[in-house]
């Protein structure tokens, strides 16, 4: 993996490769393709780029992983928005709501999930596991399910492969509400 321009790299000797350590102009650049790829839908990105700003200015890094440097023993989660994009100009989110629902589910998966895996490239929903990346610690994976921004989960690359999207949990905005879904 390189990326392009003058990107930061760093070797992880723990986990026996590279990682892109995200700077202020990198997810200012992720976000503008993100919005690009989502003129069709996916809401905009810029409250995510804000709050990846802010997270990096209190010291948390944003970690992006090859998917060729995963592990077999490694497990991913995915993060996201559902709904209306354009709520989010009315209800601005806390950062918070994903790492309440992860934390929910890490309660019933074993192993807990030790990356993070976007899965769309397209609005909001493209800067928001870096969040969560960050939030946690964990790196994030370079890629996506689709490849641009979507309007139904049933439209991603592992249900067409019979992976399992579950167990997934969801709360409401205010971190009510909390489901966990399993496979039937």
């Amino acid at each position: 993996m390189r990326p392009p321009g003058n990107p930061t790299m760093r070797y992880n000797h723990q986990d026996h490769r590279y990682e892109w350590i995200l700077k202020e102009a990198d997810v200012d650049s992720i976000s503008i393709g993100a919005g690009i790829l989502a003129c069709g839908g996916g809401g905009s990105p810029y409250l995510g780029r804000m709050a990846c700003r802010e997270m990096m200015k209190s010291g948390c890094e944003i970690r992006i992983i090859a998917p060729a440097d995963l592990t077999d023993t490694e497990t991913g989660s995915y993060g996201a928005f559902y709904g209306v994009p354009m709520v989010f100009s009315e209800k601005l989110i806390s950062g918070n709501e994903l790492l309440y629902a992860y934390n929910k589910l890490v309660q019933h998966v074993n192993p807990a999930p030790t990356v993070i895996t976007p899965f769309e490239i397209g609005g909001i929903n493209s800067i928001i596991p870096f969040i969560l990346g960050a939030q946690l610690g964990v790196p994030v994976v370079d890629c996506d399910y689709m490849g641009r921004a979507f309007p139904e989960l049933s439209m991603i690359t592992p249900v067409f492969t019979k992976l399992p999207l579950t167990p997934v949990a969801y709360c409401s905005v205010k971190q009510e509400d909390m489901r966990i879904m399993e496979n039937e």
